[in-house]
């Protein structure tokens, strides 16, 4: 079933199709697409401090990625109580300047 799923005729230009395709404003690197509050610790006496964890869904992207997911995560809530999905809160997008 492996091979039949992934080493299939013309798998490499097939897997090549889905890479990101980098730009000369972007380019591709390793992003960590899970940039949600739980996964961002900050040193509390110094917040230049920082260190990212949960690389459950790490990958290659355009390197504006991470910041994209980031601000969209600040709108989202995913303990949405009661409910399937998401909880979506557009007051709570960033302004100009808290990015």
């Amino acid at each position: 079933m492996l091979e039949e799923t992934f080493l299939f005729e013309g798998y490499v230009e097939h897997f090549e199709k889905l890479i990101p395709k980098a730009s000369a404003v972007f380019p591709i690197v390793l992003a960590h697409n899970d940039a949600q509050e739980n996964n961002i610790l900050i040193h509390q006496e110094d917040n230049r401090k920082l260190m990212l964890i949960d690389y459950e869904y790490g990958g290659w992207n355009p390197m504006a990625m991470d910041l994209a997911n980031y601000v969209n995560e600040t709108m989202l809530d995913n303990a949405y109580p009661g409910k399937n999905g998401v909880a979506w809160y557009e007051e709570n997008c960033m302004t100009s300047d808290e990015l």
